[in-house]
């Protein structure tokens, strides 16, 4: 039993934990844990558990209630099969013992900032992350992916956690598309109908609605940003708490990066493939990370660098702004010029407040890039604070009326 890091204090279980050894195991576990530093999480690794009893289970409950911060790793199918039944999973993090898969030997068939995509048979992919990505990173999608798709959002199948040996990686569906950009250019006369379809999906995903808070709350995810961002003024933080606060507090799906090149096509479906981000809440968030996907991005680096923004969102500057016109017009059937500049201009204004949180979304960005992001911000969100906090509830009743 090892200390892994500064964090983290593994306790490794016994292949059996039943009523013959319970009381022995209680003992030792309680006096490894009295004296660890504050802060520390025990991450209970049962990668040599066969067998759990409901002694066993007790065990582990007692422990919880000890611990503010605690998980289990490396649990059998069987066994987790026996904490779902039981509902611990939903009050303590549980993860599955990792499938092994071979070495890969070929190329990838994609990568990204924090992993590589290669096929490993003809309907399945697998995604490896970095080393720099931790495991409860990877854990999170992969349970953000299996936890959407029971939601019957119109996702990817994601199938197991696994690991070659060295790096952890998810296994899911291939798609026959690559991404809807892809889809697009091979049918470039049809822009608009997939641009329809596009925004279909959006609307589509946040009419469902997660009534038992399965996914993480969005609106949690920011104020823990905010903690972060000691670079902004106490009165900053306290009106962008005010601005959370005013949100009203909702259920609906949201993806949180919604943009070409992370929706596929399977089978006639437009799917959505990256779930890494997905979570409940305002589709107010959703419009926000879409407006710089879709418009923003063209704005800044689109203006130097056209090629990066197409590589990164699958579209040209042009093709982007197009689609997000497509999107609000589709998405509000009907919507007039007046209300469709209103709703833009709030939009604009309200991205602000996700730039000011940028620096701790992207740390390894350079530190010019972070100004430039809290410039914008504060120019676009805190200038215009009281106007903003006048049109959300404005902002609320269209989307709310156009959902129900």
């Amino acid at each position: 039993m090892d200390q892994a890091n500064q964090t983290d204090y593994a306790i490794v279980f016994p292949e059996r934990l039943d009523a013959y050894n319970t009381e022995e195991y209680r003992e030792t576990f309680e006096n490894e844990i009295e004296h660890l530093p504050e802060g520390t999480r025990v991450v209970c690794d049962l990668k040599d558990t066969e067998y759990i009893s409901s002694r066993g289970l007790r065990l582990i409950l007692m422990l919880r209630k000890k611990l503010k911060d605690m998980a289990i790793i490396n649990v059998a199918d069987s066994i987790y099969g026996i904490f779902e039944e039981t509902g611990m999973t939903r009050i303590i993090s549980i993860e599955r013992r990792l499938q092994m898969i071979d070495p890969i030997q070929s190329a990838p068939l994609a990568r990204g900032s924090n992993g590589e995509v290669y096929v490993i048979e003809n309907d399945i992919i697998v995604k490896m992350f970095t080393e720099k990505t931790t495991r409860e990173t990877i854990y999170e999608e992969w349970r953000n992916a299996k936890t959407a798709f029971m939601l019957g959002v119109p996702s990817v199948i994601c199938y197991a956690m696994v690991t070659d040996g060295e790096r952890l990686g998810i296994m899911f569906e291939r798609m026959k598309a690559t991404s809807l950009a892809t889809v697009i250019y091979s049918d470039y006369e049809h822009f608009d109908d997939y641009a329809r379809r596009f925004s279909g999906l959006f609307k589509e995903m946040h009419g469902i609605r997660d009534e038992l808070h399965e996914l993480h709350s969005v609106k949690d995810a920011f104020v823990g940003l905010l903690e972060e961002a000691d670079y902004l003024s106490e009165e900053e933080k306290k009106q962008m708490t005010a601005f959370l606060d005013a949100v009203p507090e909702r259920d609906h799906v949201i993806h949180g990066d919604f943009h070409p090149n992370n929706i596929g096509e399977n089978m006639g479906e437009l799917i959505l493939l990256d779930l890494a981000e997905i979570g409940y809440g305002h589709p107010l968030f959703d419009f926000m990370a879409s407006y710089y996907d879709l418009i923003l991005s063209g704005e800044t680096t689109g203006k130097e660098h056209p090629e990066i923004t197409k590589q990164f969102f699958g579209l040209t500057v042009e093709e982007l702004r197009k689609l997000w016109d497509i999107l609000v017009e589709n998405y509000f059937p009907g919507i007039t010029a007046e209300k469709k500049h209103f709703f833009n201009e709030t939009i604009n204004m309200l991205l602000g407040f996700k730039l000011l949180l940028f620096p701790v979304l992207h740390p390894n960005h350079p530190k010019e890039k972070h100004d430039a992001w809290i410039q914008l911000g504060r120019e676009r969100f805190l200038t215009h604070y009281d106007e903003v906090m006048q049109r959300i509830g404005e902002m609320d009743a269209m989307i709310e009326g156009s959902l129900s």
